[in-house]
C-alpha cells in the first residue's frame, strides 16, 4: 500500500486513485489480490520509469557537461554522488527521489546555471 501512494505522489496522480483501481476491477487497492496489487504497483513504477527517464536524463548531461565544475568521475562517467549532492541542496531530495513537478523544476534549474556558466566561460 505504501509503494502505491508513493508512485501516486511522485506522478502526481493522487487524484486518480479510483480510477487506477477502477482498471484492475476495484474500488480500492486493500480489495486487490495480491498479484493484482503487485501488478498495479509495478504500473505505477514502470509509468514513473518512462516520465521520469528524460528529464533525469537531461539534469545529468547538463551537470556533466558544466564549464568550470566537475560532476564527472576520472573516467568522465556521471558522479551521481556529486549529482545527488547539487540536486539535494536545491530540492532537498536526490534526484530519483524528485517528484514530476520537482523533476521539471530541477531541469530548468540546471538549464538556466548552464547558460549562465557558458556564458561566463566565453
Amino acid at each position: 500500500m505504501q509503494q502505491l501512494w508513493h508512485f501516486l505522489h511522485l506522478l502526481g496522480w493522487k487524484d486518480r486513485y479510483l480510477e487506477i483501481m477502477q482498471q484492475y476491477g476495484a474500488t480500492s487497492f486493500r480489495l486487490l489480490s495480491a498479484d493484482k496489487q503487485l501488478e498495479c504497483v509495478d504500473y505505477l513504477k514502470t509509468e514513473w520509469n518512462n516520465r521520469t527517464k528524460r528529464p533525469r536524463s537531461a539534469v545529468i548531461h547538463y551537470l556533466c557537461i558544466m564549464p568550470n565544475y566537475d560532476y564527472t568521475t576520472g573516467e568522465g562517467k556521471p558522479n551521481y554522488e556529486k549529482i545527488d549532492q547539487w540536486v539535494e541542496s536545491k530540492f532537498k531530495k536526490p534526484l530519483n527521489k524528485l517528484s514530476l513537478a520537482e523533476l521539471n523544476k530541477c531541469v530548468s534549474a540546471v538549464k538556466f546555471w548552464y547558460g549562465k556558466e557558458i556564458t561566463k566561460s566565453k
